[in-house]
């Protein structure tokens, strides 16, 4: 049976995939958290107990994501045998890895550096560059339709990061705790209606959000749509270039929402394509001046134009609403509008936050 768990990993992401496809089987592991998980990871105590991993894929360059991939790779880069078959890490030159290790007299630097060390006396495969073209039929436990990041994006991506390499990055989008708190005042459908601003490639942020790998992977018993932290604009381009539009939706069993619940990565016309009734939340609350998920967020799943409100929607979080509360210092939403919009929340219970939190598919 197929199944998908995601991680407490803070404000980042964290994702165990158990695909079967016929009488073909296979591990994914979607990222691995922030910095701020180690030394004591869940992510890293985790990932040490699949079977194997058949697929480990970092969507993108950001700290939130990239930490406890990083560090298993570095644990494991001298074991024969390695124990991932395939990776799938875009800007792999530009990871460091801390030198050490036994792999050769001349010690790797960089997780490209890593990764090319390993494959000289072992069948590992590894893509630094994952785009929307990429040729996925060697895998055989799903099935992979990438979506993103186009050639163009990626190729931008890398040279601005290469110009900005050492250079202090430009903070996150401004967002207070008041804006949120405000919103609390207003509608889940009002605010569903919100334009959403357009967002400059020029800002680096921006961009290498672009730049995140997002798929849609479909087993025999499950078919989940990953986002990443990419961009709405970007998913619809691309699944409307796969012949999917309001009249004909992608139906999906999850949707990984993308950037943590983010007003700028989501959009009532990305909804509208789309048919799913589970919706993941990976975020403990933000970090400094980002707060996540946004109320508004939330309200564009519950309240897109194409909703069908006759199917109740699932939010389902890895952690805690009250934690997440807590910790911002506002609530996401007010009494009774779980009855009146038709959703509902799922989420660890104070005893069981801080492990690693299964989805179960409703209808």
């Amino acid at each position: 049976m197929s199944e998908l768990f995601f991680l407490p990993a803070q404000y980042g992401d964290a994702f165990f995939l158990h695909c079967q496809k016929g009488h073909e089987e296979g591990w994914m592991v979607v990222d691995g958290g922030p910095a701020k998980l180690r030394p004591k990871s869940v992510f890293l105590q985790e990932v040490e107990k699949l079977p194997r991993i058949d697929l480990m894929v970092l969507t993108h360059h950001d700290d939130d994501h990239i930490e406890g991939i990083r560090a298993y790779v570095n644990q494991h880069k001298a074991d024969n045998p390695f124990p991932v078959k395939t990776m799938w890490v875009n800007c792999a030159r530009h990871i460091d890895i801390a030198q050490g290790g036994s792999l050769s007299a001349k010690h790797a630097s960089s997780l490209a550096d890593t990764l090319a060390e390993i494959q000289k006396n072992q069948e590992i495969e590894w893509k630094e560059y994952v785009t929307d073209n990429v040729d996925t039929s060697g895998i055989t436990f799903a099935d992979i339709d990438v979506l993103s990041p186009s050639e163009e994006i990626l190729e931008k991506y890398i040279i601005e990061y290469e110009k900005k390499a050492g250079v202090p990055q430009p903070k996150a989008l401004p967002l207070t705790a008041k804006q949120e708190e405000d919103d609390l005042s207003v509608s889940l459908k009002d605010l569903a209606l919100r334009p959403k601003k357009k967002l400059s490639e020029s800002n680096y942020q921006v961009l290498a959000n672009m730049a995140s790998i997002a798929f849609v992977l479909c087993c025999d018993d499950m078919s989940v749509l990953m986002l990443g932290d990419s961009f709405a604009g970007q998913i619809e381009s691309s699944l409307a270039a796969r012949g999917y539009s309001k009249e004909n939706k992608l139906k999906v069993d999850f949707v990984k929402v993308s950037h943590h619940g983010s007003r700028h990565n989501i959009s009532n016309e990305l909804l509208d394509m789309i048919d799913s009734q589970n919706y993941l939340i990976s975020t403990d609350g933000g970090k400094g001046e980002t707060y996540h998920p946004t109320r508004e967020a939330l309200a564009n799943i519950i309240c897109h134009p194409g909703r069908d409100y006759d199917k109740t929607i699932h939010l389902h979080f890895n952690y805690t609403l009250k934690s997440i509360a807590h910790k911002n210092g506002f609530a996401l939403f007010n009494q009774g509008e779980m009855e009146e919009y038709n959703f509902e929340v799922h989420e660890p219970t104070e005893q069981t936050e801080g492990c690693h939190y299964r989805a179960t598919r409703y209808e």
